[in-house]
Order: structure tokens, then C-alpha cells, then sequence
């Protein structure tokens, strides 16, 4: 079989090294050109990511070579985790080269010779990097919209040769439950101070504050849930919300299928945690074994058995103080996880053989407790804090929405005066 490599010499990838997002790039011409003689058709080429690969489409959507050229044709990003504050060359290296200082690796050829268990070891979080040819001009302007920062220009202003392909576009409901761990090191006192220094005012950092009700007198278990509450609106669902907008404003209102995943896990923890979409599209988790139908998981607490002796009640009671909890607790039963199931894999698969998976004039749902459809655009008013967004995040600006969430999901520094 032909590989990328053999498909393109060494010459023309000195104009486009195997680093990266350009890999990649490498890896769509490959597929471009060979497609058809795997049965595929090189003008119905179908990307698709989730998260940080979700992230990836995006940049490879807003670059100088496909505003030329489309080598795919339309995309599905599952929670894509957005980059404003895309480094230049001479801050990616600088930072590359602090990580890398204790494996005296300084070149590219040393770097390969660490091995991949050395590497996997590494960690570098930068993934794109504005050298200044790979992305489009005005690539910022566009993927983010004039709204994400109040100094960014209309994106109107700089019109696109070719326009963006169609996608669908969404996120799940609890995405920040990543960051559970580190957060729950988090003091009331520590993390208003921190809000309020990234915000760079009192009066901005002040509306954060309110907005998602955390002050020095919250209380302490109640104080995690509502930190996790902003990274969620901060790293997710309000950039999200702005790239979605942004591609709908470049394609003239066309082509953007927006979704929202509320549907619980059958995983452990219930909640519609990040990812949890892969777990209904992929069909590759097993359901508990005490997961059933919805009538056998309920009979027992709808039908209590009330003839018991003096000697069982204390068991007894503790049975019913468990079964308390299982109503507290959604469960996945099997008609909820195969009509979620069913219902993704038909929408992404009609979408990739050039359908429209819904109506793009609303809102796709998927759960909770099983619900899917097409739902009018209110539905984000219910499910999601826009009005939050527009009186807390808005004002900061994209860049800073995003570092507010970065660095409250890190948890304070060890020693710091925000931890426990």
C-alpha cells in the first residue's frame, strides 16, 4: 500500500513538515488522492472529532489551504476546546524548549530519539501554533466572530474565497467534571481572589462573581459545584457558542447544525460528562447488569413490601434509604440508551452521506432520560446560561473567558492561599 510519504517526497514536505496540524494535512491529501480505490468518493469526505480533535477541524477549516481547496466537505465537532490565544512561533518554541530542558533535546532529529514512551511522558499542551502561513488571514476574526473580543473586527470585512463547509456543532451539559479533582481544592476566599485578578477589574471580576453566586461566604460544599459551573460556561459552552455563531455568520446563515447532549451516562456517575456522546455513538461501554427496563428498576420503590418483623426494620429501612438515593439518581435503563444510541448514529451517518440531519432552523437534543428531536432555539435559554454569558462573560472577551477557565480547572498553586 502507497503511504503518505511515498505520495509526497521529502521536497515538498520541507514546505510542509510532518509536524502537527500540517501532518495532518498531509494525511487529508492522502486521502484525497487514494479514496477511490477504497470505494470512497474524494468529493463526500466527512471529518470528525471530539474535543481537542474537534479542535483540530476548526483550525484546519480556518486555514490559508482550504480557503483555497476543500479536501473535506463537511465536519462534525463534539466539544471542540477552542484556542484564542494561539502562540507565534517564538512563544511556542520558548515553551517547547522549557519542557523539554531536561531531556537535552534540542533539536527535532534529538527529539525523535527519545522514544515514544519518553515522549508520551512529555507534557506539552500546544497544539496550533500562528507561524504565519498555515492559518488564513484574519483566521481569528472568523472562527470566533466580531462578538468574542470587543477589539475584533467584523469578519464581514475580510470575505472568504470559498465558503466553510457545512457541521454539526455541540456540546454536553456537565463537560468541566474533567476538572472535579483539582477544583476541589478551591477556598471561597481563594478563588474570588484569583476571579478577580484574571478579570483585570473589580467591576468585571464582580459580575463573574455574582453571576454563578460565589463570595467568601459560600458555603464549602456547595462552592465546587458552582467553580465547575463557570470553567463549564468558560472552556465550553460559551466558546462554543461563539465559534457556532461565527460559522453560521461566514456561511451566510446556512450549514450549522447545532446540538445539545444532556442525555445521562451509563457510566459511573450518571452525568452527562464530557465525552459522554462517544459513549452512545460508539456503542462500546456495556450497560451495568442492574441496569433494565425502567419498570423492572423502579417496582420495588413503587411497590414497597410493608410486612416485616420488629427484628427486620433496621434492615429494612436501611434498604429504603438506598432506594431513596435511586430515585435521586437517573437511571440509564435500556429503551433511553439504545433511543439515544439509535437516534446519534442515524443523525451523524445521514449527515455524512450529504443529508441534512435536522432542521438547521432548530436545535438537536439528545437526553435527558432518553428525549430526542428537534427542539426550537429556546432550548438553550433552559439548557444553558446564555443570559449568564451575556452579563458575566461577554464583557471579558474571549481571551479572557478562556484563561478564567483554564486556570480555575488547574486548582490553585500548592501552597497557595486558595487551597484548603
Amino acid at each position: 500500500m502507497v503511504g503518505p510519504l511515498d505520495l509526497f517526497p521529502s521536497h515538498r514536505l520541507t514546505k510542509a513538515p510532518e509536524l502537527g496540524l500540517r501532518d495532518q494535512q498531509v494525511l487529508f491529501e492522502w486521502i484525497n488522492h487514494f479514496i477511490t480505490e477504497f470505494g470512497g468518493d474524494p468529493s463526500n469526505v466527512t471529518l470528525f472529532g471530539e474535543s481537542t480533535g474537534a479542535a483540530d477541524i476548526l483550525c484546519h477549516m480556518h486555514s490559508a489551504a482550504n480557503q483555497k481547496r476543500h479536501l473535506f466537505h463537511r465536519a462534525i465537532l463534539q466539544s471542540p476546546s477552542v484556542e484564542f490565544n494561539v502562540p507565534d512561533v517564538r512563544s511556542s518554541g520558548a515553551t517547547l524548549a522549557r519542557t523539554l530542558s531536561g531531556y537535552n533535546a534540542n533539536t527535532a532529529e534529538e527529539l525523535r530519539k527519545l522514544g515514544l514512551e519518553r515522549l508520551i511522558a512529555v507534557r506539552h499542551t500546544l497544539r496550533a501554533t500562528d507561524d504565519g502561513y498555515f492559518f488564513r488571514p484574519h483566521w481569528k476574526e472568523h472562527m470566533f466572530g466580531g462578538d468574542s473580543h470587543p477589539s475584533v473586527s467584523n469578519p464581514d470585512d475580510h470575505p472568504t474565497s470559498m465558503p466553510l463547509q457545512p457541521v454539526i456543532i455541540g456540546d454536553c451539559t456537565m463537560e468541566s467534571s474533567l476538572w472535579s479533582f483539582p477544583v476541589s481544592y478551591w477556598n471561597a476566599a481563594g478563588v474570588v481572589r484569583r476571579i478577580r485578578a484574571i478579570c483585570q477589574s473589580m467591576q468585571r471580576g464582580n459580575a463573574v462573581l455574582r453571576a454563578y453566586d460565589i463570595s467568601t461566604y459560600t458555603p464549602e460544599d456547595e462552592l465546587s459545584e458552582r467553580i465547575l459551573d463557570l470553567i463549564n460556561d468558560a472552556r465550553f459552552a460559551y466558546p462554543i457558542d461563539c465559534v457556532a455563531n461565527a460559522l453560521k455568520q461566514a456561511n451566510g446563515g446556512k450549514g450549522v447544525f447545532r446540538y445539545i447532549f444532556d442525555q445521562e451516562s451509563p457510566t459511573p456517575g450518571a452525568i452527562p460528562h464530557h465525552a459522554a456522546d462517544l459513549v452512545y455513538l460508539f456503542d462500546n461501554v456495556p450497560l451495568p447488569t442492574s441496569i433494565g427496563s425502567p419498570e423492572i428498576s423502579y417496582s420495588r420503590s413503587l411497590t414497597p413490601d410493608l410486612s416485616y418483623s420488629d427484628e427486620e426494620e433496621e434492615e429494612d429501612d436501611s434498604a429504603f434509604e438506598k432506594e431513596d438515593i435511586q430515585w435521586m439518581t437517573p437511571v440509564v435503563d435500556q429503551y433511553a440508551y439504545a433511543r439515544v444510541k439509535n437516534t446519534i448514529q442515524e443523525r451523524w451517518l445521514a449527515f455524512a452521506h450529504g443529508q441534512q440531519p435536522w432542521n438547521e432552523e432548530k436545535a438537536y437534543v439528545f437526553g435527558p432520560e432518553g428525549e430526542t428531536g428537534e427542539r426550537s432555539w429556546c432550548i438553550f435559554e433552559g439548557r444553558r446560561r446564555t443570559q449568564t454569558w451575556h452579563q458575566a462573560l461577554v464583557p471579558l472577551g474571549l481571551s479572557l473567558v478562556l484563561k478564567l477557565g483554564e486556570e480555575l480547572g488547574s486548582g490553585p498553586q500548592v501552597g497557595s492561599k486558595g487551597s484548603f
